[in-house]
């Protein structure tokens, strides 16, 4: 999967969660300024690894993993190249 589809999918489920368009957030964006919080993230941690069939592990799950556009699909991106 090619990184503006990653991209394009995590702006989409960040839509879902947060209530708002992404479409114009720049991906460097803190996003907890648009409404990311606590609660907010673990539910976007759900819908992220339902949507790209992944799982992110317990020392993952810090908030400053998932604060950006960015972080997020580098992150995303990184496990769908690793060897399994």
């Amino acid at each position: 999967m090619g990184i503006a589809s990653v991209e394009q999918k995590v702006r989409l489920t960040l839509d879902k969660v947060l209530n708002v368009a992404t479409g114009d957030f720049p991906k460097k964006e803190e996003l907890f300024a648009w409404g990311l919080d606590s609660i907010k993230v673990v539910e976007l941690i759900v819908e992220l690894e339902e949507t790209f069939g992944i799982i992110f592990y317990d020392d993952e799950l810090l908030f400053e993993n998932f604060s950006t556009i960015q972080l997020i699909v580098d992150r995303i991106q990184g496990k769908l190249v690793a060897p399994s």
